[in-house]
């Protein structure tokens, strides 16, 4: 029982980015005939119940997994592992270059360890991760590997830049639901960024430009004073030099609702903690500007959101003024 160059095909990992292998091999045939796929179903865990061992004999030196399907300019790769005594020391590699190595000795199983590979980049939508035997602790029984999980994370570049009003009230209706994110306010109307709006309490509002802090999560707790159950908005627009389809990934504490071009494309009225990557949307971008406007709902404690749109192709960018840069001025 042994293994080869062993490449695993077709492992897709979700939206979320978040991979775990599942299978427990045994040995291969040394010809590489008997493959197995792993399953293609994530799970928000990086403790599964099983995990990979490889059994590698002396004249095996390697094997490889191939991650397919990935739509992110680059990945941080987390890769979990169990230690044992009949472990050995693995080299991590990408495109022929070492990112990373597995050190496998203990003296008793050791499950949940960790090597983290940092900003690789994604040129062709897939990854090859090759692991070459590089010896063994002289304590070491044998050259077994056991990997637990792999979990992928993006290089998440986020909207940095909005226009942001409010707070507007979130009205009870006879029924003591909020109807604020059903209902239409001003900003939904017609963007002016110039213009002054009625809000909560009487208070005259205006646009403010805000910047996105670099973890990506924008705060509106003290512009919508969270305590009191208020309605904000922000506004960026993007601008294409072509007719393309983009996703947006977005998060919010609470409700939300996205309207992009002034069509509703997502919406929300339950109460959540914000994360990156939440919510998944395709935007139909068209040539020129295009409006994203968020609404978000303020709850009783912390209110804010995350939003990042991809751009695979290099055709967009992002500007609250709707500024175009010189590189695109023709």
């Amino acid at each position: 029982m042994r293994i080869t160059e062993k490449v695993f095909r077709d492992i897709s990992p979700s939206f979320f980015l978040l991979l775990i292998l599942l299978v427990f091999i045994v040995g291969c045939n040394p010809s590489g005939n008997n493959k197995k796929e792993l399953p293609r179903e994530p799970i928000r865990t990086v403790f599964p119940k099983k995990m990979i061992k490889v059994k590698i004999q002396e004249s095996d030196s390697s094997f490889t997994f191939e991650l397919k399907s990935l739509i992110e300019k680059a990945y941080s790769i987390e890769i979990y592992y169990t230690k044992g005594p009949d472990h050995g020391n693995w080299g991590i590699y990408i495109r022929d270059k070492k990112y990373g190595e597995i050190n496998g000795y203990a003296a008793i199983a050791s499950p949940g360890e960790k090597v983290v590979l940092h900003d690789i980049p994604n040129p062709d939508w897939r990854l090859k991760i090759r692991f070459v035997r590089e010896g063994k602790d002289e304590n070491s029984k044998g050259f077994y590997t056991g990997l637990e999980g792999i979990d992928l994370i993006p290089r998440r570049n986020y909207i940095n830049e909005w226009y942001i009003i409010g707070p507007f009230a979130n009205i009870r209706d006879s029924h003591h639901y909020l109807t604020g994110i059903d209902s239409v306010y001003p900003p939904e109307e017609a963007v002016d960024l110039k213009g002054k709006y009625w809000g909560a309490s009487g208070k005259l509002l205006s646009w403010k430009y805000v910047k996105t802090p670099l973890n990506g999560y924008f705060s509106l707790r003290n512009i919508l004073k969270s305590n009191e159950l208020n309605i904000g908005y922000a506004v960026t627009y993007i601008f294409s030099m072509g007719n393309t389809n983009s996703v947006l990934f977005a998060g919010s504490d609470g409700g939300m609702k996205i309207i992009f071009n002034n069509r509703v494309v997502y919406q929300y009225a339950g109460i959540r903690q914000a994360e990156p990557d939440q919510v998944m949307i395709i935007l139909p971008i068209k040539r020129g500007w295009n409006k994203l406007l968020l609404k978000v709902e303020a709850n009783y404690k912390e209110c804010g959101f995350y939003a990042r749109v991809l751009d695979p192709d290099d055709m967009i960018f992002i500007n609250a003024d709707q500024k175009i840069p010189l590189r695109t001025k023709k």
